[in-house]
């Protein structure tokens, strides 16, 4: 193994080995378990971690150039990580590697007193299953064999869950903590000053979350946050006691997200002096939200930085060498100026998941150079800033920060005016609140995956004629190349599920106009939508990933018109002239 790399955190770590003549790069599942405030899955040996230059044994599904591992252990037969949660359907002979023979493991099933339980698993001398359980989705925990036929000796116990958290029904402790309970979900209602949140589960419960002076609550990244942020809409994890039936003592409360509400339309800005419009999906509802009195070249769908909740925008208004950020409601219209007595220029805004914060750029004028001011954060409840990095090189500036999806990890660039009218880039990754590490050369663009895992990039470097679409790791291995030969590929957008990529792309040795496609996530089974009937300049997705909505250009690069169509590319008509 060569290149690794090892977080706290899913895809918890990447390296490249080379096996049959072939390299691939190897990162872990993209998800963990939790139960009762403890993880289960994957297991890691904290007490050995593999390094450059050493063999491994590695086993899971290879994706392309990826191989996501479910496995990875040491030619002695030491395992070092592997995913300890497993399905009932996984125990049956050639499903699970021989190298998970004698391993500890947890494995989601409904509880039977059939004889395919017996057959599946081994209960301690002595135990026995009480048949009023039966029926009820369990966690059954113990050393599992893959030799003379698949099963688990029971030694850590049968769970289910009971008064909000498992407790084991073969005698001994819950797992976990003893009190400690985990909940997820978004925040329905709020009360007693805030005290009180009625939380909706991710499996659809109603739990009472109550806050108190020692609860700890945090925003994804680890700073902290004020209790007024938990407001209904809001996306948490909460970890505390259970005080009774699906009700909780918060010790620690995160802010994970928002949950958009109301319906979906599209919000652009159309008009040479940027007017800002919302049409609903169906077309039927279309009205003009404000006057932005932007310059005519802020058109588009991309110009604006809308609310995760679908609430608000921010944009950053340009008036000659003058910056203000502008930030907006878009039902009323109302417009208010942010920032504008610090001396500084204020560009580039961009939301936080959760839609209470602003990452942007600053600089500042001397005479008729910028002198960079670094990547900056707004909060917006209490109106304070905080500087997160220090100003780049002389004659560099900072731009286009992008948040990742978890909250965590922070996308920006470096760019730097060369002669002959030449733009040097650079893409940097900060992982919150440590320092920021250098990803890729020559971005033009980049947006982060669903899971915040990897970046897509177009990428224009001094050696190509044209810009292609990149896929880059957050850590900056395994860049990778997109686009086809022979073509011009840009405005590359993930789905919000993460299985698709929308693009446009023309010919490398046209300077026509672009055309809409779409191809899976991995690259694959790439199908033009849009022709030269209906040319396409900018996109976005739906959210449910099942539209885009794009708009028309003109021979003469007017934006001339709304357009949706389905992922299929059938459904396509005019949303707005």
């Amino acid at each position: 193994m060569v290149n690794s790399i090892f977080f706290d955190e899913p895809p918890f770590f990447g390296f490249d080995i080379q096996s049959g003549g072939r390299w691939y790069h190897v990162v872990g599942v993209d998800h963990w378990a939790v139960t009762d405030a403890e993880r289960i899955s994957p297991t890691i040996n904290r007490h050995r971690r593999p390094r450059d230059g050493d063999t491994v044994i590695v086993w899971g599904e290879v994706r392309e150039q990826f191989l996501i591992a479910s496995y990875v252990g040491f030619t002695d037969g030491t395992p070092w990580y592997y995913r300890s949660l497993l399905q009932a359907d996984e125990l049956a002979p050639g499903v699970l590697p021989s190298v998970y023979d004698g391993l500890e493991v947890w494995v989601r099933d409904v509880l039977d007193t059939s004889e395919r339980w017996g057959q599946s698993y081994v209960l301690p001398e002595g135990a026995s299953l009480d048949s009023g359980f039966a029926g009820q989705e369990a966690l059954a925990a113990g050393q599992l064999f893959t030799k003379g036929g698949v099963r688990v000796n029971l030694t850590k116990g049968v769970y289910i869950r009971n008064d909000g958290r498992y407790a084991n029904i073969l005698g001994g402790e819950p797992f976990g903590p003893v009190g400690q309970t985990y909940e997820q979900g978004t925040i329905r209602a709020v009360g007693y000053a805030g005290r009180l949140a009625g939380m909706q589960s991710e499996d659809g419960r109603f739990v009472e979350v109550s806050i108190n002076e020692p609860t700890s609550i945090e925003f994804a990244d680890g700073s902290p946050a004020d209790l007024a942020e938990l407001s209904p809409g809001r996306r948490i994890e909460a970890i505390g006691q259970a005080s009774g039936t699906n009700k909780l003592l918060a010790d620690k409360v995160t802010i994970v997200g928002t949950t958009a509400s109301g319906p979906e339309y599209a919000a652009y800005i159309a008009g040479v002096n940027g007017d800002l419009w919302s049409v609903s999906l169906d077309g039927l509802e279309r009205r003009q939200i404000t006057h932005l009195a932007a310059p005519a070249s802020a058109r588009g769908l991309a110009e604006a930085a809308f609310s995760p909740d679908g609430q608000r925008f921010v944009f950053a208004r340009q008036n000659r060498s003058q910056a203000t950020l502008v930030l907006g409601d878009l039902q009323s219209g109302e417009l208010r100026e942010v920032l504008t007595d610090d001396g500084w220029q204020e560009t580039d805004p961009a939301w936080s998941p959760e839609g209470s914060r602003i990452v942007f750029c600053r600089y500042r004028l001397e005479g008729a150079q910028r002198m960079d001011g670094g990547l900056w954060l707004l909060n917006l409840s209490t109106g304070a800033t905080k500087r997160l990095l220090p100003p780049a090189r002389e004659g560099w500036l900072t731009v286009s920060p992008r948040w990742s999806p978890d909250g965590k990890h922070m996308a920006f660039g470096q760019a730097k005016d060369m002669d002959a009218g030449e733009r040097m880039s650079r893409l940097y990754v900060l992982s919150l609140p440590a320092s920021s590490r250098w990803v890729l050369a020559y971005p033009l663009e980049w947006h982060w995956s669903a899971d915040s895992t990897q970046l897509l990039c177009t990428r224009h470097t001094p050696s190509e004629r044209c810009a292609r679409l990149w896929i880059v790791q957050r850590d900056g291995s395994s860049a990778t190349w997109l686009s086809v030969a022979g073509v011009h590929e840009h405005h590359g957008r993930w789905s919000p599920d993460g299985t698709a990529i929308a693009f446009l792309s023309r010919p490398e040795d046209s300077s026509g106009r672009s055309h809409l496609w779409i191809m899976r996530a991995d690259g694959m089974r790439r199908v033009q939508l849009t022709d030269d009937r209906l040319p396409a300049a900018s996109l976005a997705w739906s959210a449910d990933s099942e539209a885009l909505v794009f708009m028309k250009v003109t021979a003469g690069r007017v934006y001339d018109g709304l357009w949706i169509l389905g992922r299929d590319g059938s459904g396509l008509r005019e949303l707005a002239g």
